[in-house]
């Protein structure tokens, strides 16, 4: 009896679930992408993707702290229509054409961080990307938020760890943006396949050094107060 019971409980739930969705599609994770589907015949080896727009826009919004200017970006709508275009120009790439590492590299970190930067100013005024981080029901900028590349949708997630985890460079790890201040910086120029190692390896420093400074502040701090 307990089990019937138990059976017509968990059927009500998941039948009351499925007709909340069904009311509002919002709750189960809208997906939207952005970019289009471009025919194979025009899509192109990552070596030619090149991304001044991101670049200029990057030099124009970002300070050499990695902090952002969504208010001012938000404002210009030229330049959010800007950002709009380099992420469609993104989907002319073919991931599985011949590239070098290095090209394919800085092309999907520049993917990310676009997209990321994207999801943030749909949402802007925001006071946390972690406001847009569903687990359950609605939508997940890490998840919902996609990206067409060479004629298949990428999430924030996708990009992480199905692409660029799997291509064998830890510093990646201090490239890729999360938009929130415990993240590494978000460089203020393109990443470029002639100059990825050495951007690498600068974003890197950066973040080891303000580490450093935090934990030697705050073993500092909790020094201190134990004297007191």
């Amino acid at each position: 009896m307990r089990k019937t019971s138990a059976s017509y409980i968990m059927i009500a739930l998941a039948t009351g679930a499925l007709s909340l969705l069904s009311m509002n599609p919002c709750m189960a994770g809208t997906k939207v992408t952005v970019g289009t589907s471009v025919p194979a015949n025009q899509q192109v080896s990552m070596d030619r993707i090149a991304p001044r727009t991101w670049d200029a826009l990057l030099k124009r919004y970002v300070d050499e702290n990695g902090n952002v200017n969504y208010a001012g970006w938000k404002q210009s709508a030229a330049d959010v229509q800007s950002l709009e275009t380099f992420l469609t120009y993104l989907s002319t790439a073919n991931p599985n054409a011949q590239a070098s590492q290095a090209a394919k590299l800085a092309f999907w970190i520049n993917a990310y961080n676009a997209l990321t930067v994207h999801g943030i100013l749909r949402e802007y005024p925001t006071t946390s990307i972690r406001n847009h981080t569903a687990r359950v029901f609605g939508y997940n900028i890490w998840d919902d938020l996609l990206l067409t590349v060479g004629g298949k949708s990428y999430s924030l997630n996708q990009m992480e760890h199905e692409v660029l985890r799997k291509m064998g460079e830890p510093r990646i790890h201090f490239a890729i943006v999360c938009a929130s201040r415990s993240c590494p910086r978000l460089l203020a120029e393109a990443y470029t396949a002639e100059k990825l190692d050495a951007q690498l390896t600068a974003n890197s420093k950066v973040f080891f050094a303000i580490l450093t400074t935090f934990n030697t502040t705050h073993r500092a701090a909790n020094s201190s107060s134990r004297r007191s």
